[in-house]
């Protein structure tokens, strides 16, 4: 009784160790690793119940004696008493609920609950593990990368020389872009530069990066950045030589390389309209947050340092590669915005010398002020932060996969944090605890009853058929039964008859009419008198009797 309850509270806590020592660890799939836990839990459960209901059935056989002691029962009561344990239908005989021992009988049926809750309290989860691994991550290198068209030819013969010109709204651009291609060797931007400026300034998003599922990272690298600034009167003046109001043509919108300094920019949406910006290259150091989840990109501008502006480029020096580089990565950029929008007196009849309609920058507040009937979208992209922050787009992109491949990057080594989604298990231990927790209770309830019953009997019960043999040995019992032989009673027929069901006993001591005393079950009969029972033991017990009443 004892032992038994002791080994089942030692294989509880087993059970909660082992849970605790596979919680947080991955569930691989290795020799069935899944499988086992499963296993080994229910086993740690089962066990546990097994010893709690034995130590609980064992209390619960020495207080149905002690009762038997105590009272008379019917052969009804005696049998639901005995069977109670094993089957559960002797809840529905009245006399079980008279007795308090009954409740014991019930917690033994009730402890395998607890081996029904606690194997699910180990389960398992897909969870996000961070490993960190150190990958080779492309970034762009203005030094060694190929950001120039492939032909060797004098710029003035080159395609992209002829494109731009052909492309010019006014002599101001097209002196503007041939300042930029005198002879040399210089052949404008590598095509897939200028297929990601378009890009990127029409949609106004950083191209689609490859990378794993889930991870981030930091990268720096040195760059060219765009800074604007307000244009000053004397800049606007160098913009509109002209005037902005001609009779014959009324300048809406105009982008040209600023005069003598082709690193800048003058952007200007007419002077009467508000105005323009002054757009610069500068060198800059950049730190890049990475952050790809569940295929979403977040890349964030962590810290942007302006170190120096351009200086001023030979066109016949091709031996600076940075230099050239950047030219090119400008022109790729400016090359969308540059030219002029303009009207006639009829409002309607625009010249459209330039892509930036069809760009983000046309749905910010600066270009919708001149083009109304465009829907304002971006009500914050003005000119200085629109240029600015597609630039930066235009910039980021870089790492796309297919531009990378085309601009020979070069190769960082770059520590990674990669997550990835892992099955691991998960041990809910408040439920376990508290499932063992209630049974382990009522089991130390039960026990401590089946204690004080066996220091009453004064000897260890038991239910076995030896036990039952030993203690039937009365002769008014057997005639009892062979009244009914008929009925199959002497064989030892599952339904009692009523006559005999209604008999009442109670165990005890007797005086044989030889004098001699043994244990027996006796006998009240229909007038209610009674076979005399006499206190003590039977001779031979080492416990000697103290009184003439059943104990």
């Amino acid at each position: 009784m004892v032992g038994c309850l002791l080994l089942g509270i030692v294989v509880a806590l087993l059970h909660h160790f082992y849970y605790r020592y596979l919680n947080g660890k991955a569930a691989q799939d290795h020799q069935h690793q899944q499988q086992w836990a499963s296993r080994i839990g229910i086993g740690l459960a089962f066990v546990t119940k097994m010893f709690l209901a034995l130590a609980v059935a064992a209390a619960y056989t020495q207080c149905i004696w002690k009762t038997a002691r105590r009272k008379f029962i019917s052969l009804n009561g005696l049998d639901a008493m005995f069977s109670a344990t094993s089957d559960a239908t002797a809840f529905l005989t009245t006399e079980m609920g008279r007795h308090s021992s009954s409740l014991l009988a019930l917690i033994v049926w009730l402890i395998p609950i607890a081996a029904v809750i606690t194997p699910s309290t180990l389960s398992i989860e897909a969870h996000l593990v961070s490993l960190q691994q150190t990958l080779s991550i492309p970034k762009p290198d203005f030094t060694t990368a190929t950001f120039l068209a492939v032909e060797k030819q004098p710029a003035s013969n080159s395609p992209y020389f002829q494109a731009a010109l052909s492309m010019s709204a006014s002599d101001t651009q097209t002196a503007s872009i041939s300042a930029r291609a005198e002879t040399g060797e210089y052949n404008g931007p590598n095509p897939s530069l200028g297929r990601l400026a378009m890009t990127v300034l029409l949609t106004g998003d950083i191209r689609t990066i490859s990378a794993p599922l889930n991870a981030s990272y930091n990268l720096g690298f040195h760059g060219p950045s765009i800074n604007c600034d307000f244009a000053n009167v004397t800049q606007l003046q160098n913009l509109y030589p002209n005037g902005t109001d001609a009779p014959e043509e009324i300048i809406d919108y105009k982008a040209a390389i600023h005069k003598g300094d082709p690193w800048s920019i003058l952007v200007g949406v007419g002077a009467q309209k508000g105005g323009g910006v002054v757009c610069r290259l500068y060198n800059a150091s950049y730190n890049v947050s990475f952050e790809f989840t569940s295929g979403r990109q977040v890349l964030k501008i962590i810290d942007l340092e302006l170190q120096r502006s351009m200086p001023l480029p030979n066109p016949k020096d091709t031996t600076d590669r940075q230099i050239s580089n950047y030219r090119a990565f400008m022109d790729a950029f400016t090359n969308v915005i540059l030219g002029v929008v303009s009207h006639k007196a009829d409002p309607l009849n625009y010249t459209i010398g330039s892509s930036v309609l069809q760009t983000e920058l046309s749905y910010g507040p600066d270009l919708h002020q001149v083009f109304g009937n465009r829907k304002l979208s971006r009500p914050n992209l003005t000119l200085k932060a629109g240029i600015e922050e597609l630039w930066q787009n235009y910039t980021l992109s870089l790492f796309s996969s297919d531009i990378a491949a085309d601009l020979n990057p070069s190769i960082a080594k770059t520590p990674v944090e990669v997550r990835l989604t892992r099955n691991i298990f998960v041990y809910d231990h408040w439920n376990l605890l508290l499932a063992y927790g209630i049974a382990v209770f009522f089991a130390v309830f039960s026990v401590c009853f089946g204690i004080h019953a066996r220091l009453n009997n004064q000897i260890d019960h038991s239910t076995s058929f030896s036990a039952i043999l030993r203690t039937t040995r009365n002769p008014r019992l057997d005639s009892l039964v062979r009244a009914s032989h008929r009925e199959g009673q002497c064989l030892g027929r599952k339904k009692l008859v009523d006559s005999l069901g209604k008999s009442k006993l109670k165990f005890g001591v007797v005086i044989d009419e030889q004098n001699v005393r043994h244990a027996a079950w006796v006998l009240r009969d229909s007038e209610g008198a009674e076979e005399k029972l006499v206190g003590g033991t039977c001779p031979g017990d080492e416990e000697q009797p103290q009184h003439l009443h059943p104990v």
